[in-house]
């Protein structure tokens, strides 16, 4: 398990084996693509910045405790590709390389905010009761999947 808060740095290509448990708003920063192989949680900011398109979130994000915020704001020219985040804020994406999203996003008080293509590779389901906005295009990624939006 890795408790953590502040700014963390990895080089290109970090892999984090272990479930992330925030402590504090925690940024996640790095030259290239993190590999995020377990889950996130913690009612605490979450922040993904620098050129690290390409990362992959492979657990769920606020599964067991909802975090506060979710922001991926990368420079990457490769898709970040993620599946279940659920948070009780605001959740905004913008990649240069684009998203591929494989799960439902969910905010108890917040609006989502996508910017840069958005690829679905599965049926995908956003709630958000502040609002979902897309800055671009929507596709499929093998398939046809579902995209279900509910903004209340």
């Amino acid at each position: 398990r890795l408790n953590t808060s502040g700014t963390n740095t990895f080089n290109p290509g970090s892999t984090l084996n272990v479930p992330i448990t925030l402590t504090g708003a925690a940024t996640f920063t790095s030259s290239g693509a993190l590999t995020f192989n377990s889950t996130i949680d913690g009612s605490q900011v979450f922040a993904l910045s620098g050129a690290t398109g390409g990362s992959t979130f492979n657990g769920a994000i606020g599964g067991s405790t909802a975090l506060q915020s979710f922001t991926v704001s990368s420079t990457g020219a490769s898709p970040v590709s993620f599946g279940a985040v659920t948070t009780s804020g605001a959740q905004t994406y913008s990649n240069a390389g684009g998203l591929n999203l494989g799960g439902n996003l969910a905010t108890t008080s917040g609006a989502v905010a996508i910017t840069g293509a958005v690829g679905l590779n599965a049926d995908v389901s956003i709630s958000a009761p502040g609002g979902v906005s897309f800055g671009s295009n929507l596709d499929s990624i093998g398939g046809t999947p579902n995209l279900t939006v509910n903004s209340y």
